[in-house]
Protein backbone atom coordinates (compact mmCIF):
# COMPACT_ATOMS: atom_id res chain seq x y z
CA UNK A 1 0.00 0.00 0.00
CA UNK A 2 1.07 3.72 -0.20
CA UNK A 3 2.59 3.61 2.76
CA UNK A 4 5.10 0.90 2.56
CA UNK A 5 8.44 0.56 3.12
CA UNK A 6 9.42 -1.85 0.33
CA UNK A 7 7.17 -3.28 -2.07
CA UNK A 8 4.53 0.02 -2.65
CA UNK A 9 1.96 -1.64 -4.66
CA UNK A 10 3.27 -4.89 -5.10
CA UNK A 11 1.44 -8.19 -4.65
CA UNK A 12 1.98 -9.81 -0.75
CA UNK A 13 1.05 -12.59 1.57
CA UNK A 14 2.44 -10.97 4.49
CA UNK A 15 3.46 -7.61 5.99
CA UNK A 16 7.33 -9.13 5.78
CA UNK A 17 6.70 -8.53 2.05
CA UNK A 18 6.06 -4.84 2.49
CA UNK A 19 9.18 -3.59 4.12
CA UNK A 20 7.63 -5.51 7.57
CA UNK A 21 5.49 -2.21 7.17
CA UNK A 22 2.83 -3.10 10.03
CA UNK A 23 -0.75 -3.19 7.49
CA UNK A 24 1.29 -3.01 5.10
CA UNK A 25 -0.18 -5.76 2.94
CA UNK A 26 -4.05 -5.73 2.68
CA UNK A 27 -6.56 -6.93 0.43
CA UNK A 28 -8.12 -5.48 -1.87
CA UNK A 29 -9.72 -3.41 -2.53
CA UNK A 30 -8.88 0.02 -0.65
CA UNK A 31 -8.05 3.36 -0.88
CA UNK A 32 -5.33 5.76 1.35
CA UNK A 33 -6.06 8.85 2.14
CA UNK A 34 -2.70 10.93 3.97
CA UNK A 35 -1.35 7.50 4.59
CA UNK A 36 -4.51 6.64 6.31
CA UNK A 37 -5.62 3.31 5.23
CA UNK A 38 -9.43 2.32 4.60
CA UNK A 39 -10.81 -0.62 3.19
CA UNK A 40 -13.06 0.47 0.52
CA UNK A 41 -16.57 -1.64 0.58
CA UNK A 42 -17.54 -4.12 -1.81
CA UNK A 43 -20.47 -4.11 -4.35
CA UNK A 44 -18.91 -0.64 -5.57
CA UNK A 45 -21.00 0.00 -9.33
CA UNK A 46 -20.55 2.53 -12.10
CA UNK A 47 -22.95 2.12 -14.80
CA UNK A 48 -21.66 4.33 -18.26
CA UNK A 49 -23.21 4.33 -21.52
CA UNK A 50 -20.74 3.89 -24.34
CA UNK A 51 -20.66 5.35 -28.19
CA UNK A 52 -19.39 3.07 -31.11
CA UNK A 53 -15.78 3.38 -32.13
CA UNK A 54 -14.11 3.42 -34.92
CA UNK A 55 -11.55 0.80 -36.50
CA UNK A 56 -8.41 0.56 -35.64
CA UNK A 57 -8.42 3.08 -32.60
CA UNK A 58 -11.49 1.13 -31.19
CA UNK A 59 -11.81 3.73 -28.48
CA UNK A 60 -15.47 4.21 -27.16
CA UNK A 61 -16.80 7.61 -25.42
CA UNK A 62 -18.14 6.85 -22.05
CA UNK A 63 -20.77 8.64 -20.00
CA UNK A 64 -21.72 8.24 -16.62
CA UNK A 65 -25.39 9.18 -16.18
CA UNK A 66 -26.49 11.62 -12.99
CA UNK A 67 -29.76 13.21 -13.57
CA UNK A 68 -30.49 15.90 -11.74
CA UNK A 69 -27.13 16.71 -10.04
CA UNK A 70 -28.77 19.27 -7.01
CA UNK A 71 -31.51 17.08 -6.37
CA UNK A 72 -31.84 16.79 -2.50
CA UNK A 73 -29.11 14.50 -1.54
CA UNK A 74 -30.28 11.59 0.93
CA UNK A 75 -27.40 10.23 1.80
CA UNK A 76 -26.14 13.93 3.69
CA UNK A 77 -29.18 15.54 5.17
CA UNK A 78 -27.23 16.90 7.45
CA UNK A 79 -25.88 19.41 4.98
CA UNK A 80 -29.43 20.79 3.77
CA UNK A 81 -29.93 22.67 7.53
CA UNK A 82 -30.43 26.24 6.72
CA UNK A 83 -27.56 28.44 7.77
CA UNK A 84 -25.37 25.15 7.49
CA UNK A 85 -24.90 25.00 10.90
CA UNK A 86 -22.86 21.55 10.56
CA UNK A 87 -20.15 23.28 8.73
CA UNK A 88 -20.64 20.94 5.11
CA UNK A 89 -18.39 22.30 2.25
CA UNK A 90 -20.20 24.85 -0.37
CA UNK A 91 -20.86 21.73 -2.82
CA UNK A 92 -22.01 19.56 -0.02
CA UNK A 93 -24.75 21.79 0.74
CA UNK A 94 -26.18 21.96 -3.06
CA UNK A 95 -27.19 18.71 -3.46
CA UNK A 96 -26.10 15.51 -5.17
CA UNK A 97 -27.44 13.22 -7.95
CA UNK A 98 -30.68 11.65 -8.13
CA UNK A 99 -29.85 8.86 -10.59
CA UNK A 100 -26.31 8.13 -10.13
CA UNK A 101 -24.59 5.79 -12.54
CA UNK A 102 -21.66 5.75 -9.90
CA UNK A 103 -23.19 3.84 -6.48
CA UNK A 104 -20.50 3.48 -3.26
CA UNK A 105 -21.98 1.55 -0.23
CA UNK A 106 -21.34 3.16 2.75
CA UNK A 107 -18.38 2.09 4.09
CA UNK A 108 -16.50 2.04 7.89
CA UNK A 109 -13.60 3.97 9.02
CA UNK A 110 -11.46 2.57 11.93
CA UNK A 111 -9.70 5.55 13.05
CA UNK A 112 -11.01 8.23 15.99
CA UNK A 113 -12.79 5.07 17.77
CA UNK A 114 -14.44 4.22 14.38
CA UNK A 115 -16.21 6.48 11.91
CA UNK A 116 -18.57 6.12 9.02
CA UNK A 117 -17.65 7.24 5.00
CA UNK A 118 -20.21 7.60 1.44
CA UNK A 119 -19.25 8.84 -1.33
CA UNK A 120 -22.07 10.58 -3.35
CA UNK A 121 -21.61 11.70 -7.07
CA UNK A 122 -22.55 15.46 -7.48
CA UNK A 123 -22.47 15.33 -11.47
CA UNK A 124 -22.50 13.38 -14.58
CA UNK A 125 -18.93 11.82 -15.40
CA UNK A 126 -16.94 11.33 -19.05
CA UNK A 127 -14.29 8.79 -19.94
CA UNK A 128 -13.33 6.00 -22.58
CA UNK A 129 -13.06 2.04 -22.93
CA UNK A 130 -10.44 1.35 -25.51
CA UNK A 131 -11.35 -1.92 -27.00
CA UNK A 132 -8.32 -2.13 -29.93
CA UNK A 133 -6.48 -5.35 -30.14
CA UNK A 134 -3.43 -4.98 -29.93
CA UNK A 135 -3.91 -2.23 -27.41
CA UNK A 136 -3.55 1.56 -28.72
CA UNK A 137 -4.78 3.37 -26.78
CA UNK A 138 -2.87 5.14 -23.79
CA UNK A 139 -4.98 5.87 -20.79
CA UNK A 140 -2.69 6.56 -17.84
CA UNK A 141 -3.81 9.74 -15.89
CA UNK A 142 -1.12 12.36 -14.35
CA UNK A 143 -2.70 14.36 -11.85
CA UNK A 144 0.15 17.44 -10.06
CA UNK A 145 -1.17 19.57 -7.83
CA UNK A 146 -0.08 22.81 -6.15
CA UNK A 147 -1.59 24.58 -2.76
CA UNK A 148 -1.38 28.34 -3.66
CA UNK A 149 -4.14 30.09 -4.81
CA UNK A 150 -4.06 31.23 -8.63
CA UNK A 151 -7.08 32.92 -8.67
CA UNK A 152 -10.39 33.31 -9.61
CA UNK A 153 -8.91 32.12 -13.56
CA UNK A 154 -6.87 29.09 -12.22
CA UNK A 155 -4.19 30.80 -13.70
CA UNK A 156 -0.88 31.80 -12.00
CA UNK A 157 0.98 34.89 -13.08
CA UNK A 158 -2.34 36.91 -13.86
CA UNK A 159 -3.78 40.45 -12.05
CA UNK A 160 -5.71 38.11 -10.25
CA UNK A 161 -3.88 35.86 -8.05
CA UNK A 162 -4.01 36.75 -4.21
CA UNK A 163 -1.48 37.53 -2.45
CA UNK A 164 0.84 34.56 -0.97
CA UNK A 165 0.76 33.40 2.67
CA UNK A 166 2.25 31.40 4.39
CA UNK A 167 2.88 27.54 3.36
CA UNK A 168 1.34 26.22 6.78
CA UNK A 169 -1.96 24.98 7.86
CA UNK A 170 -3.53 28.24 8.81
CA UNK A 171 -2.41 29.85 5.86
CA UNK A 172 -2.13 28.36 2.35
CA UNK A 173 -3.72 25.02 3.52
CA UNK A 174 -6.54 27.22 5.68
CA UNK A 175 -8.72 26.79 2.28
CA UNK A 176 -10.30 25.13 -0.22
CA UNK A 177 -8.30 26.65 -3.45
CA UNK A 178 -5.02 25.16 -5.42
CA UNK A 179 -4.53 24.08 -8.81
CA UNK A 180 -4.66 20.85 -10.37
CA UNK A 181 -3.17 19.77 -13.51
CA UNK A 182 -4.20 16.55 -15.08
CA UNK A 183 -2.53 14.91 -18.44
CA UNK A 184 -3.20 11.92 -19.83
CA UNK A 185 -0.65 9.40 -21.35
CA UNK A 186 3.17 8.23 -21.29
CA UNK A 187 3.71 8.22 -24.71
CA UNK A 188 3.77 4.05 -24.78
CA UNK A 189 0.48 1.96 -25.80
CA UNK A 190 -1.61 0.36 -22.82
CA UNK A 191 -1.38 -3.42 -22.32
CA UNK A 192 -3.37 -5.65 -24.21
CA UNK A 193 -6.87 -5.95 -23.18
CA UNK A 194 -10.07 -3.83 -22.71
CA UNK A 195 -8.87 -0.66 -20.99
CA UNK A 196 -11.09 1.92 -19.20
CA UNK A 197 -11.05 5.06 -18.11
CA UNK A 198 -13.94 7.43 -16.36
CA UNK A 199 -14.20 10.23 -13.91
CA UNK A 200 -16.92 11.08 -11.97
CA UNK A 201 -16.81 14.09 -9.68
CA UNK A 202 -17.90 13.01 -6.07
CA UNK A 203 -18.40 14.29 -2.76
CA UNK A 204 -16.43 12.05 -0.05
CA UNK A 205 -18.10 12.38 3.72
CA UNK A 206 -16.65 10.92 6.87
CA UNK A 207 -18.67 11.38 10.14
CA UNK A 208 -19.37 9.89 13.83
CA UNK A 209 -22.37 8.17 13.01
CA UNK A 210 -24.98 8.40 16.28
CA UNK A 211 -27.00 5.98 14.82
CA UNK A 212 -24.27 2.96 14.64
CA UNK A 213 -23.47 0.70 17.59
CA UNK A 214 -20.01 1.87 18.13
CA UNK A 215 -17.13 0.38 16.27
CA UNK A 216 -19.55 -0.26 13.01
CA UNK A 217 -20.65 1.66 10.50
CA UNK A 218 -24.49 0.01 9.90
CA UNK A 219 -25.37 -0.17 5.85
CA UNK A 220 -26.90 2.57 4.53
CA UNK A 221 -26.46 4.97 7.54
CA UNK A 222 -26.19 8.99 6.60
CA UNK A 223 -24.83 12.28 7.99
CA UNK A 224 -27.60 13.84 9.92
CA UNK A 225 -28.21 17.17 11.49
CA UNK A 226 -26.31 17.26 15.05
CA UNK A 227 -23.49 14.25 13.96
CA UNK A 228 -20.23 15.32 13.81
CA UNK A 229 -18.51 15.96 10.39
CA UNK A 230 -14.92 14.75 10.55
CA UNK A 231 -14.14 16.00 7.24
CA UNK A 232 -16.10 16.32 3.69
CA UNK A 233 -14.01 16.25 0.19
CA UNK A 234 -15.09 17.42 -3.08
CA UNK A 235 -13.38 14.87 -5.48
CA UNK A 236 -12.45 13.99 -8.89
CA UNK A 237 -11.22 10.70 -9.20
CA UNK A 238 -10.55 9.30 -12.37
CA UNK A 239 -9.88 5.34 -12.03
CA UNK A 240 -7.76 4.10 -14.66
CA UNK A 241 -7.05 0.33 -16.27
CA UNK A 242 -3.92 1.75 -17.42
CA UNK A 243 -1.46 3.27 -14.61
CA UNK A 244 -2.18 6.19 -11.93
CA UNK A 245 0.12 8.95 -10.81
CA UNK A 246 -0.01 11.96 -8.79
CA UNK A 247 2.33 14.50 -7.21
CA UNK A 248 2.58 18.04 -5.26
CA UNK A 249 4.75 20.63 -7.28
CA UNK A 250 5.50 24.14 -7.03
CA UNK A 251 3.62 25.59 -10.22
CA UNK A 252 4.41 28.88 -9.27
CA UNK A 253 8.01 29.60 -7.74
CA UNK A 254 6.83 30.68 -4.96
CA UNK A 255 7.99 27.38 -2.93
CA UNK A 256 5.02 26.34 -1.55
CA UNK A 257 3.42 23.17 -3.01
CA UNK A 258 1.39 21.59 0.09
CA UNK A 259 0.20 22.83 3.08
CA UNK A 260 -0.75 19.13 4.69
CA UNK A 261 -0.13 15.84 5.14
CA UNK A 262 0.32 15.21 1.50
CA UNK A 263 0.26 10.81 0.53
CA UNK A 264 1.61 10.05 3.34
CA UNK A 265 2.48 12.03 6.22
CA UNK A 266 3.89 15.50 6.64
CA UNK A 267 7.12 14.44 7.95
CA UNK A 268 7.52 11.97 5.46
CA UNK A 269 10.29 12.80 2.68
CA UNK A 270 8.15 10.57 0.15
CA UNK A 271 4.66 12.72 0.96
CA UNK A 272 4.59 14.94 -2.58
CA UNK A 273 5.23 11.74 -4.16
CA UNK A 274 5.10 11.28 -6.98
CA UNK A 275 3.45 8.41 -5.96
CA UNK A 276 3.17 5.93 -9.20
CA UNK A 277 0.43 2.69 -9.15
CA UNK A 278 1.76 0.79 -12.84
CA UNK A 279 -0.72 -0.56 -15.25
CA UNK A 280 0.17 -4.26 -16.15
CA UNK A 281 2.56 -5.56 -17.24
CA UNK A 282 4.08 -4.24 -13.69
CA UNK A 283 0.90 -4.05 -11.64
CA UNK A 284 -1.25 -4.20 -9.59
CA UNK A 285 -3.43 -1.84 -12.25
CA UNK A 286 -4.78 -4.46 -15.49
CA UNK A 287 -7.01 -4.41 -18.13
CA UNK A 288 -10.51 -6.72 -18.67
CA UNK A 289 -9.33 -9.47 -20.78
CA UNK A 290 -10.60 -9.26 -24.13
CA UNK A 291 -13.03 -12.58 -23.75
CA UNK A 292 -14.21 -10.78 -20.50
CA UNK A 293 -13.23 -13.62 -18.47
CA UNK A 294 -11.14 -11.73 -15.88
CA UNK A 295 -11.97 -8.18 -14.59
CA UNK A 296 -10.12 -5.21 -14.69
CA UNK A 297 -8.61 -3.92 -11.90
CA UNK A 298 -8.49 -0.05 -11.82
CA UNK A 299 -6.53 2.82 -9.60
CA UNK A 300 -6.91 6.47 -8.68
CA UNK A 301 -4.32 8.65 -7.58
CA UNK A 302 -5.00 12.84 -7.07
CA UNK A 303 -4.92 15.26 -4.66
CA UNK A 304 -7.85 17.24 -2.52
CA UNK A 305 -6.67 20.75 -0.70
CA UNK A 306 -9.50 19.66 2.18
CA UNK A 307 -9.14 23.52 3.53
CA UNK A 308 -10.65 23.71 7.08
CA UNK A 309 -12.67 21.33 6.76
CA UNK A 310 -10.40 18.69 7.70
CA UNK A 311 -7.44 18.86 10.06
CA UNK A 312 -5.40 17.25 7.69
CA UNK A 313 -5.88 20.27 5.04
CA UNK A 314 -3.61 19.67 1.46
CA UNK A 315 -3.90 15.56 0.71
CA UNK A 316 -3.39 12.91 -1.66
CA UNK A 317 -5.32 9.92 -2.35
CA UNK A 318 -4.50 6.56 -3.62
CA UNK A 319 -7.32 3.94 -4.29
CA UNK A 320 -7.18 0.66 -6.33
CA UNK A 321 -9.89 -1.46 -6.50
CA UNK A 322 -10.47 -5.00 -8.51
CA UNK A 323 -13.78 -5.02 -10.71
CA UNK A 324 -15.67 -7.83 -11.82
CA UNK A 325 -15.71 -8.18 -15.68
CA UNK A 326 -18.30 -5.50 -17.72
CA UNK A 327 -21.53 -6.71 -18.34
CA UNK A 328 -23.70 -5.09 -21.02
CA UNK A 329 -27.31 -3.70 -19.76
CA UNK A 330 -30.19 -2.04 -20.98
CA UNK A 331 -29.43 1.32 -22.40
CA UNK A 332 -29.98 4.46 -20.49
CA UNK A 333 -29.86 8.08 -22.32
CA UNK A 334 -26.53 9.85 -20.85
CA UNK A 335 -24.90 13.37 -22.26
CA UNK A 336 -22.73 15.40 -20.29
CA UNK A 337 -20.25 17.89 -20.77
CA UNK A 338 -17.46 18.82 -18.34
CA UNK A 339 -17.64 22.11 -16.74
CA UNK A 340 -13.88 24.04 -16.50
CA UNK A 341 -13.71 24.63 -13.19
CA UNK A 342 -10.65 25.34 -10.40
CA UNK A 343 -8.92 24.05 -8.94
CA UNK A 344 -9.41 21.29 -11.42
Amino acid sequence: MTTSAANRFGTCTTDADCGNTAGGCLQLPWVTADGQVMPFPTGVQTNFTVTPGTFPTCEHSACVPCGNPHASCAGVPGCEVAGNPNGCVPRGTQGCCDQPGFIVPTFFVNILGGLCSRVDQIDCGVGVVNTSNPQTGDNDVFKMADTSDPGPDCIYGTADDPAHKACTATGEGNDLNGKIVRTLGNNSPDANGIQFRLNTPELSTTWTDGQSPPGTCANGSTYDDGELLVSQLVLKAEPTSAGASGAFVDMNGDGCRRAGSGFIAPTNPDTDGPITVPGAPAGPLRPQSYDGTVGAVTGAVSEVFSGPNSPIRDIGFVAITPNMPAVVVPAVACTCTPVAGCPE
